[in-house]
């Protein structure tokens, strides 16, 4: 199921990065576009214009600089040369044998902001575009036919460009929803397969451990109080898992969004852990200090329920017999937690999944964790967490 959500968030890294890419080359396109229009503008515009040296570069780069900003914002683009392209015969004059008021990068760079307005925005203000750039060209006395004739044709081809690639994104998106949709079918049914196998396999087993250790006493003769008792502890424990199995079958029956607000143990919950823990034979003390801050969060809560549970059954599993003690400190700001078990042989392999386990819960939730023996022969797991949820400490070996 994690791969499914991995593929989907490459899937998305990998299309943000590519038009992260497109849109820095179309820049550097732009730009050296820019920089040759300018340049261009510069050398002709003695044989176009009667213009002073000094003023020269100063019109080519109002003629060609608004060409570097139609893809960040082509409308203020087109607005800019178009206001310059209005501005031009008004203040600046012709030589005798130029035909037409402007130069022809002039034209050029219209021509290219009117295109930029049709294939970025919608089809009015590409209208709006296109009759003022013909407003534009009918300024001079040669205009020509030929201008508008292919500002018309430039402003039709960036429209229905617009509605290509706008249809294409449009499927995209489609097929991106059906592919997300599918994946969460995939997802759903694993969930349910997971809660068959769970129901078919666990919880009928438990259930039989339950009918067991209920009817042993009245099957077997001559039963003594301390072994009824003990069956009877056997019959509460494996109740209490079947029923927490029974949640789990619910929440993984549910979607996803029920799933995250199924309830969850808590610091409540803690007391009667330890007290089942010690009903089924093992040997746990406890002390709780201090009282529960009213607004310790529920995933800190929950966090901590987890990591004393998996230490209880680690200690169980690894040194079973020996006695368990837990301290649970309850301080303004944090939370600690030590759970401490003598060790019964020496330790050897590679730690498992059950401190790892812990070890993630405490840090997510911005906490400290140990685990490991102590110089008295014992094997101590200490947690130390905040109250509210922090951001993560960085990982430190347990």
């Amino acid at each position: 199921m994690a791969a499914y959500g991995m593929s989907v968030a490459a899937v998305s890294r990998m299309r943000a990065s590519f038009r992260t890419r497109s849109a820095l080359w179309i820049d550097v396109l732009l730009g050296v576009t820019t920089t040759i229009l300018f340049v261009v503008s510069w050398a002709t515009l003695q044989l176009t214009h009667d213009v002073p040296l000094g003023v020269q570069p100063v019109v080519a780069a109002l003629t060609a600089g608004p060409v570097f900003f139609a893809r960040r914002s082509p409308v203020v683009a087109f607005g800019a040369a178009a206001l310059w392209a209005i501005i031009v015969p008004m203040r600046i004059t012709p030589l005798p044998d130029w035909p037409i008021p402007w130069q022809v990068v002039h034209v050029i760079v219209l021509f290219v902001l009117a295109g930029a307005v049709a294939m970025q925005r919608r089809v009015w203000i590409s209208i709006i575009a296109w009759a003022f750039t013909l407003a534009i060209f009918d300024q001079g006395p040669a205009a020509s036919e030929g201008l508008t004739l292919g500002v018309t044709a430039l402003v039709v081809v960036g429209v229905l460009l617009r509605s290509l690639v706008l249809s294409r994104v449009q499927l995209s998106d489609e097929s991106r929803m059906r592919e997300a949709e599918r994946e969460r079918r995939i997802i759903l049914e694993e969930r349910a397969r997971i809660a068959r196998d769970l129901h078919d396999v666990v919880a009928h087993q438990m259930s039989l451990v339950v009918v067991q250790a209920e009817s042993a006493p009245y099957r077997l003769s001559e039963v003594s109080p301390d072994v009824r008792s003990e069956f009877s502890s056997i019959a509460t424990t494996a109740r209490e898992a079947l029923m927490e199995v029974r949640g789990l079958l619910g929440v993984l029956r549910e979607p996803a969004s029920a799933a995250q607000r199924a309830p969850q143990p808590g610091v409540p919950d803690i007391e009667e852990l330890l007290a089942s823990t010690k009903r089924a034979g093992v040997p746990v003390s406890w002390t709780i200090s201090g009282e529960p801050p009213a607004h310790v969060s529920a995933l800190i809560g929950m966090s901590l329920y987890r990591i004393v549970q998996e230490a209880l059954a680690n200690a169980t599993r690894h040194a079973q017999g020996a006695p368990v003690r837990v301290t649970i400190t309850y301080r303004d700001d944090t939370v600690d937690a030590v759970i401490a078990n003598k060790l019964t042989a020496p330790l050897h392999g590679v730690p498992g999944n059950g401190i790892a386990g812990m070890n993630e819960r405490a840090l997510s939730a911005g906490g400290e964790f140990r685990a490991g023996p102590t110089a008295k022969g014992s094997f101590e797991v200490r947690a130390s967490l905040p109250v509210e949820m922090r951001p993560p400490l960085p990982a430190a070996p347990a």
